[in-house]
């Protein structure tokens, strides 16, 4: 990308720009999804058992709003959720996660330029390629 400016009518210059739009430039960061996913999981993980009630237990406690209760013509009512078709329930420790670890570095995926462009964008691409070989 190349930008002209002047300082002088008769007098010009070029400013050359280099831009590292190409996620190849952003993979040459030291950032990792997979580091800062291994991190949290050691923090919040599910437990390690093969007890199938505790992992389920766990990931009971984990949905946003379970217990979430609204005023109904018959009285107060536990809310019902039944469409998870369209879209799950949010759980605790991926909310937890995006809050913690994404949202405050989060920048424009279409630049390797900036730190939080260069992290975000690597992060998509981890992330997509973790979630292709899951």
């Amino acid at each position: 990308m190349e930008f002209e400016y002047s300082e002088q009518p008769m007098l010009s210059k070029t400013l050359k720009i280099q831009s590292s739009s190409s996620y190849e430039d952003c993979k040459r960061s030291e950032i990792s999804f997979r580091g800062t996913l291994e991190e949290v999981e050691e923090e919040e993980a599910m437990p390690r058992t093969e007890s199938e009630e505790v992992r389920l237990s766990w990931l009971r406690s984990q949905v946003i709003g379970a217990a979430a209760e609204f005023d109904s013509p018959f009285g107060k009512r536990r809310l019902t959720y039944a469409d998870h078709t369209a879209s799950g329930r949010s759980l605790l420790y991926i909310e937890n996660f995006i809050l913690n670890n994404v949202l405050p570095f989060y920048g424009n995926t279409h630049t390797c330029d900036s730190y939080v462009g260069n992290r975000t964008s690597k992060m998509v691409h981890e992330a997509a390629k973790y979630i292709k070989n899951a």
